[in-house]
């Protein structure tokens, strides 16, 4: 969940930067006002604080910051994030001007955009600000901003973006630089507010230990494809959380490992996978996620134990996940083989073990990312790494399957390539129940015409524009 100091971002770093260049005078426009925002950055700030202390003896400090519960630009993209922090830090402009007195300032105090300060002086006919008046702005401000995200963006978004608010209350003291107890206002701020955030993560991880009590966990089967015979080799079953703010499962199983939770919600995600798929074609593969730790749960072979199913279980390693000891996880899967499962590397050429953890495991199945699918047709460079891939796998003795096949441009490269098993929204989407897959469907174009389609429609497009 990271520690406060991680959580208070490069804020109090970028107010000590920027304190020598507010001591030397005027500062550019560019360094005075963002200019995506268009809120005062840190010199206006001071000089503010400046001016109330000549006024009052007190000025109250409102620290909001943006930390997101997961990745979002990944999830989401930037196009979309960016559109989140203008859209917070309008809102802040209103509430600036609706709610708030003249003379009181917002301004952005981190350069990244997800950082702003409320400088708050004392009501009209009070000499000192109250930590009652800064709690009670502080609900209005998280209410206006949930109401705004709301109304603008999709709820499985808002509910993984988290605002918090800090608060604390500067006293003027003439024997300490006025530099210093802005840094100390403003650490007492950023420390309520990691308060904050910590609080709300800790309500996160009891719900989701409710849910997995509960177990409303379900699985979706996805097709994967022998594209040589036309035939289904397996399904890949993926758990999918309860409606709400743990629909994505990236975010589910984030707050999971966060929470000590992991392999307890990974047990009944097999136990889900394997109650979905016992009406699988006896051929059939079923496929599904473990991460590297959950290898070392002891109760893993529980679910597999006396099971029909279990030989023709593949558990598929991510590698988007760090492994620390090579050693060990060998061992792991050791004796996970000796059950009769098989082991698969997911999302290899996206993470940080590369070429390496292939080597230690030496899985049944190599799934390329889908990253290397998307477009193919396209590019060059995606054709040599795949057909390098095809090569490698064949040589020592690994299937390898690509995922994201969702054109038949897609599909006509990588069988010219020599790909023989493939996985994507081309073949079937995620279903409550195993589906069969209509081959009659598939387009039967080769790679020379994928190519050909493609740059036809480059030229349409230029043409329209």
């Amino acid at each position: 969940m990271g520690s406060e100091a991680d959580f208070r971002d490069s804020g109090i770093e970028i107010l000590e930067n920027l304190l020598a260049d507010a001591e030397q005078g005027d500062a550019a426009e560019s360094v005075l006002f963002d200019s995506v925002t268009h809120l005062p950055r840190l010199n206006i700030l001071l000089k503010d604080i400046q001016e109330k202390f000549h006024e009052h003896d007190q000025v109250g400090i409102l620290s909001l910051n943006i930390s997101p519960f997961i990745k979002l630009e990944e999830m989401f993209g930037w196009e979309t994030y960016d559109s989140v922090l203008l859209t917070i830090a309008e809102t802040l402009r209103e509430i600036k001007s609706e709610r708030l007195r003249d003379g009181d300032t917002v301004a952005e105090l981190s350069m990244s955009g997800n950082s702003f300060v409320f400088v708050l002086s004392s009501p009209r006919f009070n000499r000192y600000v109250t930590y009652d008046d800064l709690d009670m702005l502080r609900g209005r401000i998280y209410k206006d901003l949930d109401s705004r995200l709301a109304a603008k963006f999709p709820g499985e978004l808002v509910e993984q973006f988290g605002c918090f608010i800090g608060c604390s209350v500067i006293t003027n003291d003439p024997g300490v630089g006025l530099d210093h107890q802005i840094l100390r206002g403003l650490h007492r701020a950023y420390s309520d507010a990691f308060q904050e955030r910590e609080r709300g993560i800790q309500a996160r991880m009891s719900r989701l230990e409710e849910i997995i009590d509960q177990g409303r966990i379900t699985s979706v089967y996805q097709p994967i494809v022998d594209l040589k015979t036309e035939e289904i080799l397996a399904y890949e079953a993926l758990s999918r959380g309860p409606e709400g703010e743990f629909a994505k499962p990236e975010y589910m199983f984030k707050i999971a490992q966060e929470s000590k939770l992991l392999w307890k919600l990974e047990r009944l995600c097999r136990s889900r996978a394997i109650e979905g798929a016992a009406a699988l074609p006896d051929d059939c593969f079923l496929f599904m996620n473990i991460e590297p730790d959950s290898v070392f749960d002891p109760k893993l072979p529980d679910v597999f134990k006396g099971n029909v199913l279990a030989k023709r279980v593949v558990l598929e390693i991510t590698e988007r996940a760090v492994v620390g000891d090579y050693v060990l996880l060998k061992k792991a899967l050791n004796v996970i083989r000796e059950i009769g499962l098989h082991i698969a590397i997911d999302d290899v050429g996206a993470g940080y073990a590369g070429l390496r953890l292939i080597g230690e495991v030496e899985p049944k199945f190599v799934k390329l990312d889908m990253n290397f699918t998307r477009g193919i047709e396209k590019s060059e460079i995606n054709r040599q790494l795949v057909k390098v891939m095809v090569y490698l796998a064949e040589t020592i003795g690994t299937a390898l399957l690509v995922e994201g096949v969702e054109t038949d441009e897609e599909l006509a490269v990588m069988r010219e390539l020599g790909v023989r098993y493939a996985q994507g929204f081309l073949f079937g989407r995620p279903e409550a129940e195993p589906r069969p897959v209509d081959f009659k469907k598939l387009k039967r174009i080769d790679a020379k015409q994928a190519v050909g389609k493609t740059a036809a429609r480059k030229v349409v497009g230029r043409a329209r524009r």
